[in-house]
């Protein structure tokens, strides 16, 4: 989890990214062909699905080699479904990290079923982007700043999990990375001559105009 600095309220910081990022929760099902096929799949707070059709659901699988390098790819589509857009309000009041579950129920249709194997794959994404947290120092836990407190702990685990249809588990573990942002500088120039100017006041303010620092160019014009 990548926190940086909110430039709206240095104190705090914006969860940014994580990495990896989007993902896809596979699901493999062998079976009798033209027969439906149920699979339940269990997502930890905070994962959500994305897109308008975050369901996909193959008929097959199989590699492929080109320039040296082989990768597993999918057979053909049959199913592309929003049975279920799992939002952050799907787990209702007051989840919990990475404890809080929710499950989706995809039934794949016995009449697309036709080669007896299935493919399940689900479009998630870290749902707290976006929101703005706090640092824990000593834990390297993040609480969100204001507004509803949401505690992403170091170290968290997440567990996935599928059945019916399938049966299996995942899990994944986050750590949590505070970054500070760089700083700003620059280079103050003659408009005319284009020569750099020494001694020139450099005022640093954040958005509600408060000054946050203050310093003057050096002696070939930059400031940082």
């Amino acid at each position: 989890m990548i926190f940086t600095q909110d430039p709206l309220n240095l104190s705090c910081y914006k969860l940014t990214a994580s990495n990896p990022g989007q993902f896809y929760y596979n699901a493999f099902h062998v079976g009798t062909p033209l027969t439906p096929v149920t699979f339940t799949v269990t997502v930890p707070y905070p994962f959500v699905t994305q897109g308008a059709n975050p369901i996909e659901v193959y008929d097959g699988a199989g590699f492929s080699t080109a320039n040296g390098q082989t990768c597993f790819g999918t057979g053909t589509k049959i199913l592309a479904a929003s049975t279920t857009n799992l939002t952050l309000a799907s787990y209702g009041v007051n989840p919990v990290v990475g404890v809080t579950t929710k499950t989706i129920t995809v039934t794949v249709p016995g009449n697309v079923n036709d080669t007896g194997f299935v493919w399940l794959a689900i479009h998630l994404d870290y749902g707290l982007k976006g929101l703005s947290f706090g640092q824990n120092t000593t834990t390297l836990a993040a609480t969100q700043c204001g507004g509803t407190t949401v505690l992403i702990p170091n170290n968290q685990p997440y567990a996935f999990s599928v059945s019916n249809g399938s049966t299996g588990s995942s899990s994944i573990t986050s750590c949590n990375t505070f970054k500070k942002l760089p700083g700003i500088g620059g280079l103050v120039c003659n408009g005319l001559t284009t020569r750099m100017i020494a001694g020139v006041p450099a005022v640093l303010k954040d958005s509600l105009g408060n000054v946050l620092a203050t310093s003057t160019t050096d002696q070939d014009g930059w400031y940082m």
